[in-house]
């Protein structure tokens, strides 16, 4: 009897002390879960047209695909007016309403949101005016004379300052290849976020639909991060995303290139296929830009990945203060490429680590 006694005592002890180490366990994984639902803030520029319509739907699905992953990401929706132009136009374009129509398509999606997700949406709509005075360190070199849209100055203060986001996301009209709207223009180039761009001719993948990838590597620490942002986006057995490398001649670089997207690729959870490859630089593309627009419309792209490092205007310490701004590559393949952009902002941290002018191949591939 005193044996059977002293065995349940010792079944009890290795239970309470199995019970202890599952609870710290459980205790230490909670932790790491609440670090890695740390997310981010997505900011979206409206205004009264189709576009601005679809760069909102766009925003709702990636947040849809960001959170259903566990992730806890915020939006934020914008509309920035100037009084004096605002009181001419009709009513159904006038700030006021802007901000109805948007609060209204907040609660829908709120609704649709909470129906699939087991946490609230995290989402507000603000309504901001613009003034007449322009905001200091704004300058920018590749923009319009003329001068900048006052509403300009009021988007990138709130995107940069008020909702420090780390996405931004606005519709572009494109008049013809090349040229797009005066404030899109401005403001692509001067926040600091990583953008969006969405194009108002260009129809995005429904819901359910497959989603294509085109990401730019060059090796940057910047580009790395955009293709990680893309898997961190894409859908496993759903989406597909290429990772594409470009150079006259495939040599030791562009193979340590392919070894680190494989490296990124093997560490990501939930795994997501990426078809990395090397395209040559040939007589068919002026620029690495060109050819990853023919690579993106040969592809079938969606979304065409650009990191942004700006080799002209970054490549001085004096000149850090203008790391948001665009560099050549990404710039062209925004204004020419056929499918949607997104864009990879380099980091002041980035700068410091890699500057660009010590990069072997910074004078083939501006990405």
């Amino acid at each position: 009897m005193a044996h059977e006694a002293d065995e349940l005592l010792k079944s009890l002890k290795l239970t309470r002390e199995h019970l202890r180490e599952a609870g710290h366990l459980d205790s230490q994984k909670k932790k790491q879960e609440e670090q890695v639902l740390e997310g981010r803030k997505w900011c979206v520029f409206v205004d009264a047209s189709v576009v601005s319509q679809k760069t909102f739907d766009c925003a709702i699905s990636f947040l849809h695909i960001q959170n259903g992953k566990g992730w806890k990401d915020d939006l934020v929706t914008v509309h920035a007016y100037h009084p004096p132009e605002d009181s001419k136009k009709p009513v159904h374009l006038q700030g006021a309403h802007v901000l109805k129509t948007y609060e209204t398509q907040l609660i829908k999606a709120r609704r649709e949101y909470e129906h699939e997700m087991k946490h609230s949406l995290q989402a507000s709509v603000l309504l901001r005016t613009s003034g007449t005075g322009v905001i200091e360190g704004l300058d920018s070199t590749r923009t319009p004379a003329g001068g900048r849209h006052p509403n300009v100055d009021t988007l990138v203060e709130v995107a940069n300052n008020e909702v420090k986001a780390d996405w931004v996301l606005l519709g572009f009209h494109q008049s013809k290849e090349g040229q797009f709207g005066a404030t899109a223009d401005y403001v692509v180039k001067l926040v600091n976020a990583n953008v969006v761009c969405i194009k108002h001719w260009r129809p995005l993948p429904k819901k359910d639909e497959e989603m294509v990838f085109v990401v730019g590597v060059d090796g940057s620490q910047a580009a790395l991060r955009g293709l990680s942002e893309v898997l961190a986006i894409a859908r496993p057995g759903v989406d597909k995303v290429h990772a594409i490398v470009v150079s006259k001649h495939e040599g030791a670089k562009d193979r340590e290139t392919l070894d680190a997207v494989k490296a990124l690729v093997d560490a990501h959870t939930p795994p997501i296929p990426v078809e990395a490859a090397w395209r040559c630089l040939d007589k068919s593309a002026r620029n690495a830009a060109e050819l990853m627009c023919h690579v993106s419309e040969e592809l079938g792209a969606d979304f065409l990945v650009i990191a942004s490092r700006s080799t002209t205007n970054s490549s001085r310490p004096e000149h850090r203060e203008r790391l948001n701004e665009l560099g050549s590559t990404a710039l062209f393949c925004t204004m020419h490429s056929k499918c949607h952009n997104m864009i990879i902002k380099t980091t002041e941290t980035e700068f410091v680590s890699s500057p660009v002018t010590k990069s072997p191949v910074s004078k083939m591939r501006t990405y």
